[in-house]
């Protein structure tokens, strides 16, 4: 899986991919909704996109528009 760029909300660089495998003992998985995956910003608590692998997640997080 890819480095995860830092959180384009807060600038945390301490963010992880959720996965709904981590049941009830994951705070974020109510934000993915049984999709499979998202990363979370583990300061602000930003969620990504929903994706089905951890790693489409982190593609998806680390995708971002042209500044």
């Amino acid at each position: 899986m890819s480095v995860l760029r830092s959180c384009p909300f807060c600038g945390s660089g301490k963010n992880d991919v959720v996965t709904d495998e981590l049941g009830e003992k994951s705070p974020a998985l109510a934000m993915i909704n049984g999709a499979g995956a998202a990363v979370a910003c583990l300061v602000c608590k930003a969620t990504g996109p929903n994706a089905k692998t951890p790693e489409q997640a982190a593609e998806k997080w680390n995708t971002r528009l042209p500044e």
